[in-house]
């Protein structure tokens, strides 16, 4: 089993090294200081948007991770965190989660998992047709959420396959994991950065990526209900992803 720290600073460099690929820089971070360290911040070359990255362990992720989401949210707006990391005025702060899991019998499961995918499988994922909308009440919402996060998952396993030639870098890693890699990669762009194809859809609701989703996910699975604007998100994303991966390839 890898240590949990060793294991973060290797999911944290993939994360580096995509927001490198964009023009982004890492803002250094007093140690010494009386504020709460962050894993890490980036800001891009222009200096108007300022990323704090914050690793959330997804088997930790109801209660106690929840709470932490919510204070790093409200801390990304405080006036006095700016000042205290030197951040220019102008920059706009926002907060990226990313999800980690670095449980042994979980990454057991997911080896287990990601043995069913080889490097054909993505092209007859994505030769299939995705089913049409789901009508208008709860059940048929539910369905279709669940289903099209079982597409999202297994196009995913099988894009880290089809673009990974080791294995052993892909074996034993979680969904949100892999997307991690195929986002450090730039292989896919996160759905909720393609503006301005989205501009409509970002107008009208609040977008949440696809890890928030993946909180929804399990959260349906535990009996709760879905959304009406979830359930196109998500369909949203799963175009995305398809769309992009169909021009990769």
């Amino acid at each position: 089993m890898v240590e949990q720290r060793n294991y973060e600073e290797y999911q944290l460099g993939l994360i580096l090294a995509e927001y490198a690929l964009k023009g982004y820089r890492p803002v250094m971070q007093d140690r010494f200081s009386n504020i709460m360290m962050f894993d890490a911040i980036v800001i891009d070359s222009e200096e108007r948007h300022c990323i704090i990255i914050e690793l959330i362990n997804s088997s930790r992720v109801h209660g106690i991770e929840q709470e932490k989401i919510k204070r790093f949210k409200d801390m990304a707006q405080d006036p006095h965190l700016r000042s205290k990391l030197r951040i220019p005025e102008q920059a706009e702060i926002s907060v990226d989660f990313r999800y980690i899991d670095n449980n042994s019998l979980r990454n057991d499961r997911n080896a287990i998992i990601q043995r069913e995918y080889g490097p054909h499988t993505l092209e007859k994922l994505l030769a299939n047709k995705l089913p049409p909308s789901a009508p208008d009440n709860n059940k048929s919402w539910e369905k279709q959420f669940l289903h099209d996060w079982s597409l999202i998952a297994r196009t995913i396993r099988s894009a880290a396959i089809w673009i990974e030639y080791s294995a052993e870098r892909v074996q034993g890693q979680s969904v949100l994991e892999l997307y991690n890699l195929l986002l450090s990669l730039q292989v896919l762009i996160p759905t909720e950065q393609l503006a301005p194809d989205y501009d409509e859809f970002h107008d009208a609701f609040n977008f949440p990526d696809l890890f928030e989703l993946h909180d929804k996910v399990l959260n349906v699975i535990e009996g709760d209900v879905v959304s009406q604007n979830d359930v196109r998100t998500l369909r949203f994303h799963l175009t995305s992803i398809r769309k992009q991966l169909k021009n990769a390839i």
